[in-house]
């Protein structure tokens, strides 16, 4: 009688243990997708703003000082570049064999700069 228990119990907890697995396999944990890709971009740029930074950094054209302290926020695991465009065309050389999402930020004017578009490349390595 304790030995009808016992493997009922067992079969049980093999059959729960088959269930957990096979439930890792169907359904796998979160991955860095598309529009978390895109959004991360935007997120940084946004946070830049609410730190006071961006401004400056559109008001005087420090297109190098916005990368590096992009470096701060944006994943080790993706590539950028960024861009501060005071005209209607911005354009930088970016690669050919990756997809690439841009997120771009206005900073709207104010006495001192005219409208302001930050562009943001964003790429898998």
């Amino acid at each position: 009688m304790v030995k009808k228990g016992f493997v009922k119990t067992l079969e049980a907890g093999i059959a729960i243990a088959l269930i957990l697995v096979s439930m890792v396999f169907l359904f796998p944990g979160e991955t860095e997708t598309e529009p978390q890709i895109s959004d991360t971009g935007y997120n940084c740029l946004r946070y830049l703003d609410y730190e006071g930074v961006l401004r400056n950094y559109a008001a005087n054209s420090l297109e190098s000082d916005l990368i590096s302290d992009l470096r701060k926020c944006v994943p080790p695991i993706l590539n950028y570049t960024a861009r501060i465009c005071t005209s209607t065309s911005c354009n930088t050389e970016l690669p050919t064999d990756k997809t690439i999402f841009l997120s771009s930020y206005l900073i709207a004017g104010e006495a001192q700069i005219d409208r302001t578009l930050i562009n943001l490349w964003v790429w898998s390595k």
